[in-house]
């Protein structure tokens, strides 16, 4: 019995030094990410023309940064678990935003960089940088028409499973800056606003692939609540008997062709109030996709 105790002993010491040794790479690897000085190439946004409404539109439904800086853009904490840490979207009404150029507001959503250079955390610049300039310059023009907010940054904290799943390489999205935001990406240009194809594509590629990735093929979400399943792919949808009208009333009603309901985070998606000229665009991109 003494040595089946020792042996015991052993291996759960050994497990707690792997842990530890993860946690402190993990935390190294972090430290250095997040400290780290980008020079991503400048937006030369300017706002004083730009759509508002548009802006308004890309803020709370195309792009849904309400679910992560809150309906009134004040800021609030969006994953408080105690393995994964405490992470929030930062306070965007003029209160805090009032000294920042047009450019560094455009620069922060486009490349995920505060003023300083330094990676923003979970902020999905890897879906933004494929905004036109002129959609980004609209969200700049209707943050600096929100009512000023007097609420301080949400404090963030990565947790030990947080530290962990960066080191190995797993939690990407947590600085998107350090390694999927591209610096020589050209200019994007925005399709017309129609029910086409490639206006689905644009509107895919910045508002679906964070969660369903750059093919589109799913898989499991990083640094998403453990509620959260895998992300589905969105390759092949016609052969689980989806048709235009299935996929509309399964984004606008939360039930698959089948009669399943979609799980978190569809349920309660901004994505149910977007036009049918938005779906419609986005279902025919999907549909080409194999």
């Amino acid at each position: 019995m003494k040595k089946i105790l020792v042996g015991i002993g052993i291996v759960l010491g050994v497990v707690i030094l792997a842990v530890v040794a993860l946690v402190l790479f993990g935390q190294i690897k972090l430290n250095s990410a997040r400290n780290f000085v980008h020079d991503f190439p400048k937006t030369h946004v300017t706002s004083d023309s730009a759509d508002i409404i548009l802006g308004e539109r890309i803020v709370t439904v195309r792009n849904g940064c309400i679910h992560c800086h809150d309906a009134d853009m004040g800021g609030m904490l969006f994953i408080n678990d105690p393995m994964m840490g405490q992470i929030g979207g930062g306070n965007l009404t003029p209160t805090l935003l009032s000294d920042w150029t047009d450019d560094e507001i455009a620069t922060a959503i486009r490349s995920g960089i505060n003023r300083e250079g330094k990676p923003l955390v979970f902020m999905p610049s890897h879906e933004f940088q494929y905004l036109s300039t002129g959609d980004i310059a609209a969200v700049v023009a209707y943050l600096r028409t929100l009512p000023p907010l007097d609420r301080p940054n949400p404090e963030i904290s990565i947790g030990m499973m947080g530290k962990i799943l960066y080191g190995l390489g797993q939690f990407p999205t947590l600085v998107p800056a350090a390694s999927l935001v591209k610096t020589d990406l050209p200019e994007i240009e925005k399709p017309e606003e129609a029910a086409t194809m490639e206006f689905g594509k644009y509107l895919v590629n910045t508002s679906c692939t964070g969660c369903h990735r750059e093919k589109l093929e799913g898989g499991p979400i990083t640094g998403a609540p453990p509620t959260w399943p895998p992300a589905s792919g969105l390759s092949n949808m016609q052969a689980r008997a989806y048709t235009e009208a299935g996929f509309i009333n399964a984004l606008r009603l939360g039930v698959r062709p089948d009669g399943t309901n979609l799980k978190e985070p569809m349920i309660g998606s901004t994505a149910r109030l977007m036009t049918d000229v938005e779906l419609v665009a986005m279902w025919r991109y999907i549909e080409t996709v194999k």
